[in-house]
């Protein structure tokens, strides 16, 4: 293994290009073999987000499926740069694999402003923001006219319980919303859920530039957009130790990160591969499966050596 001293040296010189080109091929095999869409109307979904990774700020883009793929990462050396981070980040990739190449990007309020929006839409993709965040004029819009709900019809309201996350929930939807500064109109939805075993509330909006989606499917959408910290953020974190201070240097951190994708998105994707079945009474876990690949490298090297 080689110290920590000798990753500026080592990867200081790499070219950025290629390494995205390894995973846009990766993405772009994944798609093919349909591990790129998610259940909701089998929509191909992205989520944006941001998090500190040691020294530097990463705006980080994941492709949502049967496999969180992880395709780019725009680095800034701190917070309140996130915002033009993101949108140089979303040029690229829209650059890269091209316009409308997911039909929905997830968001949070963060970037709930009409640039970042703008910016998707003149790219042929769909905008939907999750956010708890109610001083938004939108969100004032549909709150006024979701407390009175029983006299407006084309207000439509629905509730049920979510047996996979053991949870009742009760929504409020309606289109055709106006965001200031942005043409196209959008679907606003209250949702509050009630959580059975924990006794925890939740109560969130989403708005989607999507007017085709109900509130069912913004809801789940809603939740899915927090796939990037969950299976992405902290699932990394666990296997590959990214918040470590690696490098003060931004050029190697970004190729860093990038070498990391990489590696990343092929144990995802193998992980998806019909290998279970031979560890049946074993616990089947991220840590389990790099468990078997260092074994299957050190027998490899024993028996090269």
């Amino acid at each position: 293994m080689r110290s920590d001293s000798t990753i500026p040296g080592s990867l200081s010189t790499y070219h950025l290009n290629p390494l995205r080109s390894y995973l846009k091929t990766i993405y772009i095999k994944a798609c093919h073999n349909g591990k790129c869409k998610v259940d909701v109307s089998k929509l191909k979904v992205a989520c944006v987000d941001g998090s500190m990774f040691g020294k530097f700020y990463g705006c980080v883009l994941q492709s949502v499926g049967e496999a969180n793929l992880l395709l780019d990462i725009g680095v800034t050396t701190g917070k309140g740069k996130e915002i033009p981070t993101t949108r140089a980040l979303l040029r690229r990739a829209f650059r890269e694999y091209g316009e409308g190449f997911v039909d929905i990007f997830l968001l949070d309020a963060l970037y709930a402003d009409k640039y970042t929006i703008n910016l998707i839409l003149s790219n042929k993709s769909h905008v939907l923001i999750k956010t708890k965040e109610t001083s938004l004029t939108i969100i004032k819009d549909a709150e006024s006219l979701f407390l009175r709900w029983e006299h407006h019809p084309y207000v439509k309201h629905s509730q049920g319980f979510d047996s996979n996350r053991l949870c009742e929930y009760e929504i409020w939807c309606c289109d055709s919303f106006e965001f200031p500064g942005v043409s196209k109109l959008m679907n606003v939805a209250h949702i509050k859920e009630s959580y059975v075993k924990s006794n925890r509330q939740e109560d969130f909006w989403v708005l989607c530039t999507d007017e085709s989606l109900n509130g069912e499917q913004l809801r789940e959408l809603g939740h899915i957009r927090w796939r990037i910290e969950n299976n992405g953020f902290k699932h990394l974190d666990e296997q590959t130790n990214c918040d470590h201070v690696y490098t003060h240097d931004e050029h190697t951190f970004e190729a860093l990160m990038l070498l990391i994708f990489i590696g990343w998105n092929l144990l995802l994707l193998f992980n998806l591969l019909d290998i279970k079945d031979e560890y049946a009474e074993a616990r089947w876990t991220l840590d389990f499966l790099s468990v078997l690949l260092l074994l299957s490298f050190y027998m490899k090297y024993q028996a090269l050596s």
